[in-house]
């Protein structure tokens, strides 16, 4: 259930009221001092580790996405994570920064030996903020700002060429049999898709190793025709041989037969073996990003000298990027020293973008750790 803008901003406020009911016990007191002119700055790394839930999909073809924070730990290439803010008065310019390499291969029997699957993933938010609340319990801020995302997949397929030459045999021998009657358009279509199409059918990746779209999901229907228009070429002389073969009075006639009917039946497998190989040897890519606008609400409890809680919700997009994007994020931090200090917490991001033809649902969930200093 995506929140509404008005929950938010309730939450928000419901904190706020809570953070400073208390400003006059002067037994809580945290490391911030009162609102003054003075430049602040703050420095973070927000190490976060997701799961991702939801689908994307690619020109109509989609994938559903569950794939949990272990398996993108094992995947995981490379990942960056900044979080900084500069501040005077009341006003403060915010920016969070996350970059995710993934990669992953996935080993199939089937005509694609191996399929190599690449995420990259880029998030930059630019934002200001305006403290309207500030004591000695905590702050409450309202901000805005820009989300930019940048994604990129890709795919490699390795075509097995056992299988290849198998299925292509397989598969030119039915055809003969078939031609001694009549073989309609549709019963060839329906006999490439039980001996060929179906059998690639996994690198439309539906249950994905990562959370990427089914990049190639459209190449199943471009090979079957291309083999249909390799079979249609030659299947009148085909028919024509088998019915030599028919009607031939002696064995020797026969023969003649028989072995023309091979030549043409070989010549069609080995066209439809270097139409796979050509077809599965071959990588797929798209890059795809947008902005999304959005508002939000961030405050902080002191609990203690030591000890307080965070947190900030934001909602956006508003069909000018994504149609709805939301982030939520909470946190117990630890002033560990009056610079240094440190919070532990749970930080969620959902996208809803439809545009290009990619569609791209996506909740992104998980821990964030993360170090910083304030000065």
């Amino acid at each position: 259930m995506k929140p509404s803008l008005i929950r938010i901003l309730f939450a928000g406020l419901a904190f706020g009221a809570t953070a400073f009911a208390g400003d006059n016990d002067e037994k809580i007191s945290g490391p911030r001092t009162p609102l003054d002119d003075g430049w602040h700055f703050s420095l973070a790394v927000p190490g976060l580790l997701p799961s991702f839930n939801g689908e994307v999909g690619i020109n109509g073809l989609s994938s559903q996405i569950d794939v949990p924070a272990d398996k993108v730990l094992r995947n995981l290439d490379m990942a960056a994570f900044f979080r900084g803010e500069v501040s005077k008065g009341r006003f403060g310019f915010m920016a969070d920064f996350i970059s995710m390499s993934l990669s992953g291969s996935l080993e199939t029997d089937s005509l694609v030996k191996k399929m190599d699957v690449h995420l990259d993933e880029i998030i930059g938010e630019p934002a200001v903020r305006w403290r309207l609340l500030e004591g000695p319990r905590g702050y409450l801020d309202v901000y805005a700002g820009v989300r930019y995302v940048n994604i990129y997949q890709s795919l490699d397929l390795f075509p097995n060429q056992q299988r290849i030459q198998e299925t292509s045999t397989a598969l030119v021998n039915a055809v003969g049999e078939r031609l001694r009657t009549a073989l309609s358009e549709s019963e060839l279509r329906q006999l490439i898709e039980q001996k060929v199409t179906d059998r690639i059918e996994e690198i439309k990746n539906r249950d994905p190793i990562l959370p990427t779209g089914p990049l190639a999901g459209l190449e199943p229907g471009r090979i079957r025709e291309r083999i249909q228009e390799i079979i249609d070429a030659r299947k009148g002389e085909l028919i024509e041989a088998i019915r030599e073969r028919v009607a031939a009075a002696t064995d020797e006639l026969r023969q003649r037969a028989q072995q023309r009917i091979e030549v043409i039946k070989s010549d069609l497998s080995q066209s439809i073996a270097n139409t796979l190989e050509s077809k599965l040897d071959t990588s797929v890519s798209r890059v795809d990003d947008w902005w999304d606008p959005f508002i939000g609400l961030r405050g902080r409890l002191n609990l203690s000298r030591a000890w307080y809680l965070t947190g900030r919700g934001d909602i956006g997009g508003f069909g000018v990027g994504s149609q709805l994007a939301w982030q939520v994020e909470a946190a117990l931090g630890w002033q560990i020293t009056r610079n240094i200090f440190a919070e532990a917490g749970y930080r969620v991001l959902d996208m809803n973008y439809q545009g290009n033809g990619l569609t791209y649902d996506v909740l992104a969930h998980g821990p964030q750790l993360t170090i910083g200093v304030r000065f």
